[in-house]
């Protein structure tokens, strides 16, 4: 994992991780390597990856969360696209865009990458979470 302050604000953050994840649990859990403790202000933070189901049949949502609260507009969903897969037109993942949100923390409040599967088991790889200071 690769954390370090910004080149254009000495308060941006990134974050990376290329080991896969996967969860088959309905509660959300910390995506390996997304999350951190940034100085007090408001960021941009954006999320990202290769987010895919890893069994027939899964379906499940990627969040961005402050401390223990959903950041509910960040919420994303992973499921498998079955006319895809039959006619043989790519991978069996489908993805409703780019975790995202802007988030102010006090110095002592956490930011992390979350995920839950709904059903089957999901996976996140090659993924990276950037956190730009806007005030």
């Amino acid at each position: 994992m690769l954390v370090y302050p910004g080149p254009f604000h000495p308060f941006n953050y990134y974050l990376s991780s290329n080991s896969t994840v996967t969860s088959n649990v309905s509660s959300f859990l910390t995506v390996s390597g997304m999350s951190i403790t940034p100085v007090a202000g408001s960021y941009l933070v954006i999320f990202t990856g290769t987010f895919r189901v890893a069994t027939t049949n899964a379906d499940g949502e990627f969040a961005l969360f402050k401390g223990s609260t959903q950041i509910q507009e960040s919420t994303r969903r992973v499921f498998l696209n079955i006319s895809i897969v039959a006619l043989g037109l790519g991978n069996a993942f489908a993805s409703n865009g780019v975790p995202m949100a802007k988030i102010s923390v006090n110095g002592s409040e956490e930011i992390s990458a979350k995920f839950r599967a709904t059903s089957g088991t999901i996976a996140c790889d090659n993924r990276s979470m950037i956190l730009m200071a806007i005030s």
